[in-house]
């Protein structure tokens, strides 16, 4: 039996698009440089990355799973990303800490996150 994948590209403009597929790298492929296989809705936003990319036992199931997700909200989207993502880094972290340890020190300061020190002076009542 054949894995169905359902992904998540992030467009050129920012907008997101949900699909299913048995092959993420050729769809991602189709949807930058394919007029005829790639979805109508991102042949006008390319370049497209993927983001999200989630294993379904079946097509069915792949299907299902795709519309949970095209019914969710941007900003629901946008946490499901930002939790699949942060869950890989935990996962790459725990075969090769060494390498986590160096990409965090090769993090510059000014792209780290801001400290809120600036307002301490703000007074609460």
């Amino acid at each position: 039996m054949q894995t169905w994948y359902v992904y998540i590209v992030r467009c050129a403009d920012g907008s997101f698009y949900t699909g299913v597929t048995t092959d993420p790298q050729r769809r991602e492929r189709e949807h930058n440089e394919c007029n005829r296989l790639g979805a109508r809705y991102t042949r006008a936003r390319r370049p497209v990355a993927m983001v999200w990319l989630e294993a379904q036992p079946d097509r069915s199931t792949a299907l299902k799973r795709e519309y949970q997700i095209k019914q969710l909200r941007r900003a629901a989207k946008v946490r499901l990303i930002g939790t699949a993502a942060a869950s890989q880094r935990r996962a790459e972290c725990v075969h090769s800490p060494t390498l986590c340890n160096a990409a965090d020190d090769a993090v510059p300061e000014t792209a780290k996150a801001p400290s809120y020190g600036a307002f301490s002076d703000i007074k609460t009542t």
